[in-house]
């Protein structure tokens, strides 16, 4: 009885210790949003998460911090600073243009998206919604044009509406 009870104590410990555990990481985004994931892919640009066999891509200027190690961005370490004191960065511009298509207020939502574009032209995400509100507000061709922009430097499927737009225009 005893023997019996020594081995499946045994078989668990070594099953315990033989097993590879998935640890995955907290991302916190700027936006408020948390995930959790594990990271597969880390540049000083982006992170690549796999969220539930899902892989997303993240810019570095969207992350607040990674498990609880605060992200400080290239682009927001020499950022200049508005009088009130936040940043004017692509990202916050971004976040604000961003807020304004949620609340369906596509005229603002282009200004913001424009200057987190003049902030970084390579801005892949602000190219796409920037599209989107132009979609939105009924200029076609403006939607295309950044459409087609975002695509040339798209990283991941995470903007997958962009081909569903693109084929409606």
């Amino acid at each position: 009885m005893k023997v019996k009870i020594l081995v499946i104590l045994v078989v668990i410990l070594l099953g315990a210790l033989l097993t590879k555990p998935a640890f995955a990481e907290r991302i916190a985004l700027k936006s408020g949003k948390t995930i959790e994931g594990k990271i597969i892919k880390k540049t000083d640009k982006y992170i690549k998460v796999d969220i539930s066999g899902v892989s997303l891509t993240y810019f570095m200027d969207q992350l607040e911090s990674i498990d609880g190690k605060q992200i400080i961005s290239e682009a927001s370490a020499n950022a200049p600073v508005s009088e009130s004191g936040s940043l004017n960065t692509a990202s916050a511009f971004f976040e604000k243009g961003y807020k304004c298509i949620a609340n369906e207020d596509y005229s603002n939502s282009v200004s913001y998206f424009k200057k987190a574009i003049d902030l970084d032209t390579n801005y892949v995400n602000a190219h796409a919604y920037l599209g989107l509100a132009y979609y939105y507000l009924n200029d076609y061709p403006q939607a295309k044009d950044n459409f087609i922009k975002s695509k040339k430097t798209l990283l991941s499927e995470d903007l997958r509406f962009v081909d569903k737009y693109l084929g409606i225009i």
